[in-house]
């Protein structure tokens, strides 16, 4: 049995291009740990009450190292809530640190968001009641505490949010939480002699470690059924770009981004991502052959722009490997069509703002390290917006909102980085348009900044506060 030789093209809009894959064998799956499912937890059950704690987890399925959690030992439960409900959360903290716990994605008031003022004393406990006004989407929350996100979700403070609503029940798609619906969160970790977990950023704020990981389990095998399985892909890693291939070259599809669905599937063969950003795929496994998921560099264009590869290199990923004990869903396929997307129209901007993002000692955007004392920008509600962004290889998450891309790298965007995002990448200048439907008051302002955790710790951060 052997795999086709195929040439992966680009992930990224056609803006990113790979090298070609040679020919690779579609061997048996290595004899590796199962990749865990996060529990999961249903937000209509009532208020859901999470410890940040500490833990103790093992990577490769053999040593221990202390970890932290949410009400477990490594990252936190999966929280599952419908538009229209509410998501009612009593976060405790139970370590030696104050902790701020932010809901990645949601269109919630500041006062909700979970930024750096909502920091939570040890002992002390935050108990949010948020209203879910958005459409489908896969979200997370994760730690943001002021000079100290990147090591608190490197030590695990990160989980993932799935919000459902009539349109995603109306679609054919795999539904089975942790048979054909996988929540699939990959990180990049170091480990000390000991097994202990090695935190050490680059002189820049740059942090890639050497072993990646899904659901905390370094390379993990990961068991599916013989047909349709949709992936809900979240980069959680402190600041390591992924561009997700197969090895045996086999085609996917993107049904969403950060925000919600895409307005129609999208077929790649590669699928560039950043770090904060999510993607949920559809990946066909009704050939019954295991298949190995990787992450290759890959190269920008203009042909004389230097290697896409932020010490990125060739990683596994993980292993699928297909189970036929597990019944494939008959009833799920790929729709021809996913969401109606109301476009923000550019000739209706009457503001925009630009945003230049300088690497350096401390990291800086228009000049300035974030001051928790200071309001950057002043935005007003219900107001469409372009923000125009500059920087060398960043990427920019901004708080309260999905945007819509206007251009990466000066071009348009490609067509599965269409829908709703909140978070971009920025290699040199790209561009969205946003309205601001919700409020954030000077005392809980929202936050711009670099989701390169260890760049937004270091300054690359910013205030702005949304009034009527």
């Amino acid at each position: 049995m052997s795999c086709n030789r195929r040439q992966v093209v680009a992930g990224l809009a056609g803006t990113l291009a790979l090298p070609a894959i040679g020919r690779l064998s579609c061997a048996a799956v290595p004899d590796r740990p199962v990749m865990p499912v996060p529990a999961l937890r249903d937000a209509s059950e009532g208020r859901i009450r999470l410890r940040i704690r500490d833990g103790s987890w093992s990577f490769d399925g053999k040593r221990h190292t202390p970890t932290w959690g949410f009400s477990q030992d490594y990252l936190g439960p999966v929280l599952r809530v419908r538009r229209g409900g509410e998501l009612a959360i009593r976060y405790e903290n139970t370590v030696a640190e104050d902790v701020a716990v932010h809901g990645h994605g949601l269109h919630v008031i500041g006062e909700l968001d979970g930024g750096p003022q909502r920091a939570i004393a040890p002992g002390d406990s935050w108990e949010p009641v948020l209203p879910i006004v958005q459409e489908a989407a896969t979200v997370w929350y994760h730690s943001h505490t002021h000079m100290k996100t990147g090591p608190q979700v490197y030590k695990g403070l990160a989980g993932m949010i799935i919000i459902d609503d009539d349109n995603s029940d109306s679609l054919p798609l795999p539904r089975r939480y942790g048979v054909d619906d996988i929540p699939f969160v990959v990180q990049d970790k170091d480990f000390n002699r000991d097994g202990t977990l090695s935190y050490n950023k680059l002189g820049l704020g740059r942090f890639y470690a050497a072993h990646v990981m899904v659901n905390g389990i370094i390379r993990p095998r990961v068991k599916v059924p013989p047909g349709l399985v949709r992936l809900r892909i979240l980069n959680g890693s402190n600041g390591r770009y992924l561009n997700f291939v197969f090895t045996d070259g086999r085609a996917f599809h993107v049904v969403a981004g950060d925000g919600g669905f895409l307005e129609e599937p999208v077929e790649v063969t590669s699928l560039f991502t950043n770090p904060g950003e999510r993607y949920e795929v559809l990946v066909d496994f009704s050939d019954g052959l295991p298949a190995t998921m990787r992450s290759v560099p890959a190269a920008r264009t203009p042909d004389n722009y230097p290697e896409f590869d932020p010490i990125q290199g060739d990683q596994t990923i993980g292993y699928f490997d297909v189970d036929r004990a597990i019944a494939a869903d008959p009833e799920a396929r790929i729709p021809s069509r996913l969401n109606e997307i109301a476009r923000l129209d550019p000739g209706a901007a009457t503001v925009t703002r630009k945003f230049l993002m300088e690497t350096g000692q401390p990291m800086t955007i228009n000049g300035k390290a974030m001051d928790m004392d200071r309001i950057d920008e002043r935005v007003k509600r219900g107001v469409v917006e372009i923000w125009e962004l500059e920087g060398d290889l960043h990427n920019f998450h901004a708080h309260g909102c999905s945007f819509q891309v206007l251009s990466v790298n000066g071009r348009e965007p490609p067509a599965h980085m269409r829908g709703p995002k909140d978070t971009v990448i920025v290699d040199e200048r790209s561009s969205f348009i946003v309205r601001f439907d919700h409020t954030a008051p000077e005392e809980f302002p929202y936050m711009y900044h670099c989701h390169l955790l260890e760049h937004e710790d270091m300054g690359m951060m910013g205030q702005f506060v949304v009034s009527d």
